[in-house]
């Protein structure tokens, strides 16, 4: 059904209703009418785990581009739920969409993404092994794996850089000395005069004191 509504895909939509001819308004019908089917089969997860996000669409975004096109509602609305959480909705992958099946996870070292349409692809920045199902395999599957020792240099390399390592922001000022000098009284013509000392029975004390 797609196919038959990108044949009829007008390029041009005169912003006022009025005039619209009979073709466009069959057309804007049909992308009405299919929006509660599309309802229940599209969806869209989204796990955020710290610097890591994990994205898992299935949509056909050529038939969301045309319900903006018209201005029809198709906003995301999501609001706070309590865990576990259950909801009865009929779910139905229908036929009449080109669905697209994408997973997408977003990390601070990279993004690794999985696009399934009528190609598989798989790209990722991130530096590690990437496994693919061979034709014996029942199913395809796929498996990326990332070395614990790799991720474990990317986090030494970055604390190694970081200024409290470097010592480039934080700046240690070094104790002030303070000297302690013995001194010695003098007298009015400058010459040193030592205490005088005081002998008792057992010990000898200064006149200092």
């Amino acid at each position: 059904m797609i196919f038959i509504l990108k044949l009829l895909r007008p390029k041009h939509i005169p912003n006022h209703k009025p005039e619209w001819d009979w073709w466009l308004r069959l057309y804007y019908w049909l992308i009405k009418a299919f929006l509660p089917l599309y309802k229940r089969s599209a969806f869209s997860d989204t796990i955020i785990l710290g610097n890591t996000q994990i994205i898992h669409n299935v949509r056909d975004y050529w038939y969301e581009q045309e319900l903006h096109r018209f201005h029809l509602d198709a906003a995301l609305s999501i609001e706070k739920r309590s865990i576990p959480f259950s909801v009865k909705r009929k779910y139905n992958l229908s036929r009449f969409f080109s669905w697209s099946d994408s997973l997408l996870i977003l990390h601070k070292r990279g993004s690794y993404s999985i696009k399934r349409d009528k190609d598989i692809l798989i790209d990722t920045d991130i530096e590690g092994l990437l496994k693919s199902s061979t034709e014996m395999d029942f199913i395809f599957r796929s498996e990326f794996a990332v070395k614990e020792d790799r991720l474990q240099q990317d986090n030494n390399s970055k604390q190694m850089n970081s200024p409290e390592s470097t010592g480039t922001s934080i700046k240690q000022e070094s104790p002030s000395k303070i000297e302690i000098k013995d001194t010695v009284p003098t007298d009015k013509t400058g010459a040193q005069q030592y205490p005088k000392l005081v002998k008792y029975q057992g010990f000898e004390e200064n006149d200092l004191f």
